[in-house]
């Protein structure tokens, strides 16, 4: 599924803050265009492999890939420093580009998380998943799903 570059109504200049969000949009209400996307070095293949010159292909969307995809991963994937989801069309996108972490409480990782080294995740159990990721929307990869990460994760580290 890629969706085309075309010209849309909203262009970045008019809602430079909603830019990245419009793309979430388009993919999730199936809208016929995405905004143009920017030129050069700012977005394609470097930051977000599902950027591609012709638009937007889902099918190589990180965070699609390792939190609702069942089934194997594409052999090319190669995860970097995560093993869930992915924030690199944010990165991608010349308004997001330099965002900082929030220091909202809410938001912090468990100590528990903090804890964890690459040998913790390759050995997690499911009663160890369910622990850490309680009330967390990690749980959308499912266990399976996210030692399939892990183990993708681990073998690129």
């Amino acid at each position: 599924l890629v969706f085309p570059r075309t010209s849309a109504s909203m262009n970045n200049a008019e809602q430079p803050a909603l830019y990245a969000f419009h793309i979430y949009g388009t993919v999730v209400e199936g809208g016929d265009a995405i905004k143009a996307l920017p030129q050069g070095g700012s977005g394609e293949g470097a930051l977000c492999p599902a950027l591609t010159p012709d638009g937007l292909d889902a099918r190589r969307c990180i965070s699609y890939l390792t939190i609702e995809h069942r089934g194997p991963l594409p052999d090319s994937l190669r995860l970097g420093p995560n093993f869930y989801g992915c924030d690199r069309c944010l990165r991608a996108t010349p308004q997001f580009a330099e965002a900082k972490p929030t220091a909202e409480p809410a938001f912090q990782p468990s100590d528990e998380l903090l804890q964890m080294s690459p040998d913790d995740w390759r050995h997690l159990t499911e009663e160890q998943y369910r622990t850490l990721f309680r009330g967390s929307a990690v749980k959308r990869a499912k266990y399976d799903g996210l030692k399939r990460n892990i183990c993708r994760w681990l073998s690129h580290e």
